[in-house]
């Protein structure tokens, strides 16, 4: 069966293996996007900061990066990429994020596999916010 074939690539870092090293956002602020996204709002741990440059998230399992511009056709609020983030706790950072200018889009979801919610960040992109479910051991069920 073509499953047997499938690989965890977690679990398997291969030099020639194709890995997301790094997400690119363009941001008009990049101190308030670092306040935004670093550890007093998303809590992301910064790598590197300057007034135009920025690099977040861990350096061996990737990190975004956030550049200054000033251009508008480089920050046209349209149809941008959806980050998404796993986070402690949904309910806990939604206020700080609505804090730092972020807007909620929709309603948090809780569902079996975890809580869900997606937010408008200050400079108009999309980021998702999953918590994890806690782990059920399902194989030891009470009759």
């Amino acid at each position: 069966m073509l499953l047997e074939h499938v690989r965890d690539a977690r679990s398997e870092r291969l030099p020639s293996t194709p890995m997301l090293r790094q997400a690119l956002l363009l941001v008009r602020d990049v101190p308030a996007s670092v306040l935004f996204y670093g550890p007093e709002g998303v809590g992301m741990p910064i790598l590197h900061y300057s007034e135009t440059w920025a690099e977040l998230g861990h350096a061996d399992t990737g990190s975004l990066a956030l550049k200054h511009t000033s251009k508008e056709a480089e920050l046209s609020r349209g149809f941008t990429p959806m980050l998404c983030i796993d986070v402690a706790d949904v309910d806990a950072i939604i206020p700080t994020l609505i804090m730092k200018g972020a807007v909620m889009d929709g309603g948090i979801r809780r569902e079996i596999y975890g809580t869900f919610c997606a937010v408008k960040t200050p400079d108009g992109c999309m980021l998702g916010l999953r918590q994890p479910a806690p782990q059920v051991n399902m194989a030891h069920k009470p009759h």
